[in-house]
């Protein structure tokens, strides 16, 4: 039930925000930042496998955001990766509401970039 309750949050915030935005046609990243997301993300796994990190919200949705942006476009991988994304971001929700932390869901008025990079965060 507690999913079904996040997702009913989502369809509503997407509605706010077609309602708001109507279809948005943006490129998905600019070939410069793709570039420099590509060596950042070798340097985030370098850093988990030196350090023995990756175990943490944070670093594994970060992983996963990097992974999505540098897979090649419109490929099937990048379709997985974004699937993998929102299951992290699903899993995050789980453990904090069952956690009692309801922080997440308290941000109304912030848009979606705001809400992950909060998730991220906390």
């Amino acid at each position: 039930m507690k999913r079904k309750r996040l997702f009913d949050l989502v369809n509503k915030e997407r509605d706010k925000q077609d309602a708001k935005w109507g279809i948005q046609d943006h490129p998905l990243i600019d070939d410069k930042l793709k570039t420099q997301l590509k060596a950042c993300l070798e340097a985030v796994k370098l850093w988990n496998d030196e350090h023995e990190s990756g175990d943490n919200w944070h670093d594994i949705a970060f992983e996963e955001f990097l992974e999505f942006f540098t897979a090649e476009d419109g490929s099937e991988n990048q379709e997985e990766e974004l699937v993998q994304i929102i299951a992290v971001l699903v899993e995050i929700y789980d453990y904090y509401i069952m956690k009692g932390n309801r922080k997440i869901v308290k941000y109304k008025k912030r848009n979606i970039i705001d809400k992950m990079t909060t998730i991220m965060i906390l």
